[in-house]
């Protein structure tokens, strides 16, 4: 949706409003704050004992977005989720949002904690950071589980016609009002919905008096510069893994986003699509080129945030991966 090219990412994340802007909470998941050199971050706190699993959300969410799957992992492991610097309610340094911070803000948290090596889980982006925390810090590291990674090509003006496409639909732009937003964040992420991304909503947007919406804490401007140039260096897009790894894929997204448009939406879309799924399969192929301790998924017909779409099945996955003798 719009909020990709907002935030400065390529298929990185888009951000789930669903919901009135109301209190609402999740049963078992507490907000905490941890100090990272001169910063204070946010964490989610799903407690559970045993191995940590340390959630690392994509773009600028906060680890409220996986509040669906993390309870479900919690009956068996220690689960954590960070909140990147600059995003949420941790720390806006001026400065300072390369990879080399990003993934020294996990290890802090992991410090922090007393972790001294844990299961990383990383949605959309945070798939580019939790590979990049494995090759520098690999003792750190157990294993390695991925939420439908960022991934480099995207056919140019494919996501533009798309969000066109749903503006149209909807009448208007996203942050018109909450209506619009929902109904904009409905037909970009397929349906997917749960009280998860509610409490996410609470942590990043309000209503102003004009009823139009606004971000509680915008992101600073070196966020998206910091970002987007490591992006441009390709550390984000590394297929090399060399830790027992779990992939999981949405597969079909656009082609399904794409059928909620128009004739003409969809006839000029569809080139596109081809390209840019062409491309995806061949990163898949990537992935799976590295050996025998990588597992790749496919979820055919299914959402960006596929932990918020089909929750059950997710953990499912995760959790016999991760339970696996074998691993």
């Amino acid at each position: 949706m719009n909020l990709l090219r907002s935030i400065g990412l390529r298929r990185s994340t888009c951000v789930l409003v669903y919901s009135l802007l109301a209190s609402s909470s999740q049963v078992g998941v507490e907000s905490r704050f941890v100090s990272v050199g001169d910063l204070r971050l946010q964490y989610t706190d799903w407690g559970g004992v045993g191995e940590p699993l340390i959630f690392i959300p994509g773009g600028c969410d906060t680890a409220f977005v996986f509040g669906d799957v993390a309870p479900r992992l919690a009956t068996h492991f220690r689960v954590v989720g960070l909140t990147a610097r600059g995003c949420g309610a941790s720390d806006r340094p001026a400065s300072g949002y390369g990879m080399e911070n990003q993934i020294g803000d996990i290890v802090g948290l992991m410090d922090a904690l007393s972790m001294e090596r844990a299961t990383l889980i990383g949605h959309s982006s945070g798939g580019g950071k939790i590979t990049q925390l494995a090759q520098k810090y690999p003792g750190r590291v157990h294993r390695l589980v991925y939420l439908d990674t960022v991934f480099r090509y995207v056919a140019p003006g494919l996501e533009e016609k798309i969000n066109a496409g749903i503006a149209r639909a909807v009448g208007g732009k996203s942050m018109d009002s909450l209506d619009r937003w929902k109904r904009t964040a409905r037909m970009w992420e397929l349906g997917a919905w749960s009280s998860a991304m509610d409490r996410h909503l609470e942590e990043i947007l309000t209503i102003g008096s004009d009823g139009r919406l606004r971000f509680r804490h915008a992101a600073p401007a070196n966020w998206r510069q910091e970002v987007n140039r490591d992006m441009e260096a390709d550390l984000y897009f590394d297929t090399r893994i060399v830790h027992p790894a779990l992939m999981i894929f949405a597969m079909d997204t656009d082609r399904d986003r794409a059928k909620q448009l128009d004739r003409q939406v969809r006839s000029e879309l569809s080139p596109l699509i081809d390209a840019t799924e062409e491309r995806r399969r061949a990163e898949i192929r990537a992935f799976r080129a590295n050996g025998n301790h990588i597992r790749v998924v496919e979820l055919r017909h299914t959402a960006h945030y596929c932990f918020v779409q089909r929750p059950a099945e997710v953990s499912g996955l995760i959790l016999s991966f991760l339970l696996s003798p074998n691993r």
